[in-house]
């Protein structure tokens, strides 16, 4: 069924705002949600907040807004719950925006993560199996920046929040039921922390499956115009990609060693952007590296040696672990993320996140061990079952 769209209040000005905040600071819980226009900015634009409280439903306009300081001490105020729906996303904007970290949250996407649904799930799909809440969904990419609002707009955007209460007693009961309520409170204690939403400038050089074979020289230098093209962008608020295309960037590196006519004659790069910056590639190639520079290079984690035996090993106790949580209503995707599998592949050590916490719990002692020792697991094939077992070493 779809509900009728209540009333709200349309906050338009600063004093409106530090009114209608004032009023607010006092809530148990605020449903929370925002629509921003990141294309072509080095910025997120945040455009749009809208609220959902005991006293009422609010749309906020930052964009008509000079200080939306009022609004950020709520986000702030560990009195007050905020929920939300994905909210990493909105948390992020304004940590990167306004440099500020929520406090007291429930994220309903993380939440059902852990009563059975498959995550990340989309809203609209939660609403309606939980609430029977059908809800169009036309407006998800459009121009937030543009005014004055439409009336669909506004309906959309009011959605996205005035569900969000009753959807989470429903998820909080399933939860009691289960005994996940402490885990999930674990979890959403890390989307308190900055270290969720600080921008690390190098990471798309880790990220790099092909740096490991480069030069010396050549990681340096990926290093420089990495930091390069992120502060062009911060310093112009532009995206990275209207500085210099991620593809292009790697065919600088890939050609820089060979000098500036090489530049010049490489048909992949732009000849007013060679011509431009080419001396200044050079000098940065040129240059020797610095201790940080050798110390972040030190830190890309090695390949280790090939062995497709463990790796599929450990293929195979991600799939027990995908069994269990299909059994007991978890999201495998939380429970161990597909980033935790590529780190223990690639560096051979175990996130901490999977011995402690709630997931070391979940998973228990044997499959703990089993993950632990997964070097030394040979797997046995009969005619009635599968086996995984220690590996018997062979005597010398």
């Amino acid at each position: 069924m779809q509900k009728d769209l209540p009333a709200f209040t349309y906050v338009e000005n600063d004093a409106d705002l530090a009114e209608v905040c004032s009023k607010l600071s006092n809530e148990e819980w605020l449903c929370f949600d925002t629509e921003f226009v990141g294309e072509k900015r080095y910025l997120t634009l945040l455009c749009l907040i809208q609220l959902s409280s005991t006293k009422g439903h609010y749309i906020i306009d930052p964009i008509a807004i000079d200080d939306i300081s009022p609004f950020l001490a709520l986000i702030q105020n560990p009195d007050i719950l905020k929920i939300t729906h994905a909210g990493e996303n909105d948390f992020r904007l304004l940590y990167q925006n306004y440099g500020i970290l929520p406090s007291n949250i429930f994220d309903t996407q993380l939440a059902s993560a852990f009563v059975g649904y498959k995550y990340p799930v989309a809203f609209s799909k939660l609403l309606e199996a939980e609430l029977g809440v059908n809800l169009s969904k036309g407006y998800t990419v459009t121009d937030w920046e543009s005014r004055p609002i439409n009336k669909k707009l506004i309906e959309y955007a009011l959605n996205d929040v005035i569900f969000l209460r009753e959807l989470t007693d429903q998820l909080i009961s399933k939860l009691d039921d289960l005994g996940r309520s402490e885990w999930v409170k674990e979890e959403m204690k890390k989307m308190e922390q900055k270290e969720a939403y600080a921008k690390n400038v190098y990471a798309e050089v880790f990220k790099n499956s092909k740096v490991r074979s480069l030069r010396k020289k050549e990681q340096v230098f990926f290093l420089r115009i990495t930091k390069w093209r992120h502060d062009q962008a911060k310093a112009k608020n532009y995206s990275k990609e209207m500085i210099l295309s991620s593809t292009n960037m790697n065919h600088l590196v890939r050609a820089i060693h060979s000098g500036k006519e090489a530049l010049k004659r490489n048909r992949r790069l732009n000849d007013g952007f060679v011509n431009k910056y080419a001396d200044t590639f050079i000098d940065m190639y040129e240059q020797p590296a610095s201790d940080e520079e050798r110390e972040l290079l030190n830190s890309i984690p090695r390949t280790t040696k090939d062995n497709s035996q463990e790796d599929l090993v450990l293929e195979m106790l991600n799939l027990l672990i995908k069994y269990k949580c299909v059994e007991e209503q978890m999201a495998p995707s939380i429970v161990l993320p597909r980033s935790y599998i590529k780190h223990i592949k690639s560096s051979g050590e175990i996130p901490d996140e999977i011995i402690n916490g709630w997931r070391g719990e979940y998973l228990g002692e044997s499959l703990l061990n089993w993950i632990k020792n997964k070097d030394g697991i040979d797997v046995s094939f009969e005619p009635d079952k599968l086996e995984l077992r220690p590996r018997v070493k062979k005597e010398e």
